[in-house]
């Protein structure tokens, strides 16, 4: 597609209601931009019609850091599953603040699963030291 230099003499005609795209839902905010095309040589211009839709993606982005936060809470009344599982699903997503929660998530389940088994080592060896079990 090549474009032609702007003619301020040449007549424009404005774009007709059918050009537009129809909405896509009513609760999405839809940016639509007009951009005149100069490529014919009739004198008449023609527009093209540009829908721009970020709505699903900041809505995605939004719910990345929340869901990480609430599996990072959950995870200490849960267990450390929620914190595997939220590592696993976050640990490459857009938002910072969710990378930030899963490398959260994966330093906590590190940390208490290392409390835990060094508790039962100390379990074990105490009680086999104190009843003398052979």
């Amino acid at each position: 597609m090549e474009y032609q230099p702007i003619n301020p003499n040449a007549k424009t005609q404005e774009p007709t209601p059918q050009e537009y795209y129809p909405p896509q839902q009513q609760s999405q905010v839809i940016y639509a931009t007009s951009t005149p095309y100069y490529g014919n040589t009739t004198g008449t211009t023609t527009y093209q019609t540009v829908v721009h839709s970020d709505v699903n993606i900041d809505l995605k982005y939004k719910q990345d850091e929340s869901n990480a936060m609430l599996l990072l809470v959950l995870g200490f009344f849960v267990g450390g599953i929620c914190w595997i599982i939220a590592y696993s699903m976050y640990r490459n997503s857009p938002n910072p603040k969710a990378r930030s929660y899963a490398r959260t998530s994966l330093i906590l389940f590190v940390m208490f699963t290392g409390i835990a088994v060094l508790s039962l080592v100390v379990f074990f060896i105490l009680f086999f030291v104190l009843f003398n079990v052979n």
